[in-house]
C-alpha cells in the first residue's frame, strides 16, 4: 500500500483507504476514544474529506495516473472521469498497485 501521490505516470491501482495523517496522530496522541460516529473527531474528519467521496474516490475504485509531475497536481483517471489532485489530498488517498 502506497500513497497516491508517490505513484508514477501510467501506473495503475485501487484505492485502499483515504485518511490524514496529521489528524490520525492527533487522535494517537490524545487517546480519543472510538465512537459510533458522534464525537468531534469523527465529525471533522467526515467534513474534511465528504469532497473526495463527492467525487467519485471511494475504497475499491482503480484509478490510473495521467500526470504526476514535482509540484504539479496530480492527474488521475477514475471510472470515465479525469481529474486533477493536490499532491497533499493525493498523498492521503493509499492505494494498492496493480
Amino acid at each position: 500500500m502506497m500513497p497516491l501521490g508517490l505513484m508514477k505516470e501510467g501506473e495503475e491501482g485501487v484505492v485502499v483507504e483515504i485518511r490524514d495523517q496529521d489528524s490520525l496522530q492527533e487522535f494517537e496522541n490524545h487517546e480519543i476514544p472510538l465512537c459510533s460516529g458522534g464525537c468531534l473527531f469523527c465529525k471533522k474528519e467526515r467534513q474534511k474529506f465528504k469532497k473526495v467521496f463527492s467525487l467519485g474516490l471511494r475504497p475499491g475504485i482503480r484509478v490510473l495516473v495521467i500526470k504526476n509531475k514535482p509540484g504539479q497536481p496530480i492527474i488521475i483517471f477514475f471510472e470515465n472521469t479525469q481529474l486533477a489532485l493536490s499532491r497533499g489530498l493525493a498523498m492521503k488517498i493509499f492505494v494498492k498497485k496493480t
